[in-house]
């Protein structure tokens, strides 16, 4: 009866360890992941807003042109650089005249000279000369207004010129946040 007793305990044990598994038969799996990048705090572009006049009426002397620059925003502590670029009349390969010409006229034909000087009051060029483009004209760490000076001396006004003409020319600026 021992035996009995033994053996049937045994098989006891061994049937209640023995679970039936009823899985597919699967040999891979796969899990979709994803993750969103919030960061604290993403930098915004700057913002800022410049505006110069598109004509302007010289007469002998000076002359004086507004820059104004406002809705600075998101600048990181830079500052919005304006400065001479180009002008309609090319001296030496990448130099420009500041002179004034008649429609048509080539560029040794009489014109009327000009001098161009900063908002700090700095003379970029004197009339009749030639220029470097990228002489600083106005620069603002903040909104606020700048004057430049256009001067058309005495002394621009030479034998030559066609009474009742109208001398033009294009001053071309660039503007940069530095």
């Amino acid at each position: 009866m021992k035996k009995l007793t033994s053996i049937l305990l045994v098989l006891a044990l061994v049937l209640g360890l023995a679970v039936p598994a009823f899985a597919d038969n699967q040999t891979s799996g796969q899990t979709e992941l994803s993750y969103t990048y919030i960061p604290d705090e993403e930098p915004n572009d700057p913002v800022y807003t410049v505006t110069i006049d598109a004509t302007l009426d010289l007469d002998l002397g000076i002359n004086h042109m507004d820059f104004e620059v406002s809705d600075m925003e998101d600048c990181d502590g830079k500052s919005v650089v304006i400065t001479f670029a180009s002008t309609s009349v090319q001296g030496a390969v990448g130099r420009y005249e500041t002179k004034l010409v008649a429609a048509g006229a080539m560029l040794w034909d009489p014109g009327v000279y000009y001098e161009l000087y900063s908002a700090a009051g700095v003379k970029m060029a004197a009339a009749n000369a030639v220029s470097d483009p990228g002489f600083v004209l106005a620069e603002f760490a903040e909104d606020g207004i700048a004057t430049i000076s256009i001067n058309i001396p005495d002394e621009s006004i030479i034998d030559g010129l066609v009474a009742d003409t109208e001398y033009t020319g294009t001053l071309t600026f660039g503007i940069a946040l530095q």
